[in-house]
């Protein structure tokens, strides 16, 4: 759960395990500066005052969205992130946004297509059927 400002109010225990920080140390952290976020295309996602946080100030949840992220260690990971926002207020003050992560598989880069239509490919009878 984060603040309207984007800082890091709580992290769950799978918070923990994706991003590879304690809560603690999550808790000292504004959203952006512990997701580390670029979009599929390689841009930056994750700053201060984000797309995502302002539809929150609006009272407007973003849509989900994938997110490649950086984990403490460095490791790369892709994320699907749902954005839900707390019935509060609109405004400075709220409402809080809870954003839920779940690792999925990167997306396919197009240079690979190839070769995975040849190693999927149909064979001549099958073609036929």
């Amino acid at each position: 759960m984060v603040d309207p400002r984007g800082q890091i109010l709580f992290a769950n225990a799978a918070a923990q395990e994706i991003f590879e920080l304690s809560e603690k140390e999550l808790l000292k952290k504004s959203c952006f500066e512990a997701f580390k976020g670029c979009d599929p295309e390689g841009n930056d996602f994750c700053f201060a005052n984000c797309y995502v946080m302002k539809l929150a100030t609006q009272g407007r949840p973003a849509p989900n969205f994938d997110l490649r992220i950086t984990t403490h260690s460095g490791k790369e990971l892709w994320t699907n992130v749902t954005s839900l926002l707390e019935s509060t207020p609109v405004g400075p003050n709220g409402p809080h946004a809870v954003h839920i992560f779940r690792v999925i598989p990167p997306p396919l880069n197009l240079a690979q297509v190839p070769a995975l239509m040849k190693r999927y490919s149909l064979s001549h009878r099958e073609a036929e059927v």
